[in-house]
């Protein structure tokens, strides 16, 4: 029984630490978990992308609809702060990993949808000296390219705002809640 009672008031010791934990440090270990979790498990992006898709715009819509409604009034602020990092950590990580493999992602557009659209990947070095892959694409009309290049600059800014409006939309919720706001079963 005294053995149970030692591990119980360390297990409070160190949840107590955590809670001290600032939480961009939070946020930064939640990352390079990400990342490592992508690293290993690669082929889950690649075969599940579209999934991958669906959660990144969903993200700053469900915040958004979440911020709008009446029970984001009911969590406390430390329970606002752990959304809005696992929140920021999901979009940030999902854009790198989308910016990472845009070539995969445009030529599934142009093949499926640009008449004519092929690619092709040559050797070629960077002026460092350094061996990279280059690309050309090719589409039988420049209207075909302009409307990749179009997609192109779409979605990278969407690489860089999504992120930027989940943060947004996170700190208006945590801005409302008062100070001393009780929230029973909140920490």
């Amino acid at each position: 029984m005294n053995k149970f009672i030692k591990a119980k008031e360390a297990l409070i010791l160190i949840a107590l630490k955590i809670k001290k934990i600032p939480d961009i440090i939070v946020g930064i270990l939640l990352l390079f978990g990400f990342f490592i979790l992508v690293g290993f498990v690669g082929e889950l992006y690649r075969a599940n992308s579209l999934i991958f898709y669906i959660l990144w715009l969903t993200i700053p819509i469900g915040i958004t609809i979440f911020q709008n409604s009446k029970k984001s009034h009911h969590i406390s602020k430390r329970t606002s702060k752990w959304i809005r990092t696992i929140a920021i950590v999901l979009t940030v990580g999902i854009s790198f990993c989308i910016f990472a493999h845009y070539n995969h992602i445009e030529n599934n557009i142009g093949y499926q949808n640009i008449k004519g659209y092929h690619s092709e990947y040559y050797p070629d070095v960077d002026d460092y000296g350094r061996p990279i892959v280059g690309v050309n694409i090719y589409t039988n009309h420049w209207l075909g390219r302009f409307v990749l290049w179009v997609f192109a600059w779409g979605f990278f800014t969407l690489c860089f705002a999504i992120p930027i409006i989940t943060w947004k939309q996170c700190t208006k919720i945590y801005e409302r809640i008062p100070e001393d706001a009780q929230h029973s079963g909140c920490n």
